[in-house]
């Protein structure tokens, strides 16, 4: 049994002096600091990516409290070189299955305080049992 999370963003701040950011969200274990677990792709130039990549949490890790970090892809030399911090969200695949377990989202923080208003991270996720 996992949980497979699909990640979206919607309405993100604009952290470049032309055009929009180029997001990418990366997976990160709180049970280990800062272990990253996996990494979408960046999306360029928008402000609301729906990625294709998606995150796997196996079942032995349902309870574990994972964190979602979005950055800005600044990179001109290759992807992930340079980026700067956008938000994160924090979440526990526990608790999505007893919510809604197709889709749950939560707000995008910045340190202590929030991203714009309306700026959250949103995913979908489908539950697999074997």
């Amino acid at each position: 049994m996992e949980v497979e999370i699909a990640v979206e963003c919607k309405e993100l701040q604009n952290f470049d002096l032309v055009g929009k950011s180029d997001p990418f969200v990366v997976l990160v274990s709180t049970a280990t600091p800062n272990e990253q677990i996996n990494t979408t792709e960046v999306i360029h130039n928008c402000s609301n990516p729906r990625f294709l990549t998606r995150f796997r949490i196996p079942e032995s890790e349902i309870n574990k409290v994972f964190r979602l970090d979005c950055f800005d892809d600044d990179s001109l030399a290759g992807p992930r070189t340079c980026y700067e911090y956008i938000g994160s969200a924090k979440l526990k695949a526990s608790k999505i299955l007893k919510k809604n377990p197709n889709h749950v989202r939560y707000p995008l923080t910045r340190m202590t305080e929030s991203v714009g208003e309306s700026s959250e991270v949103s995913h979908s996720d489908k539950y697999y049992g074997i």
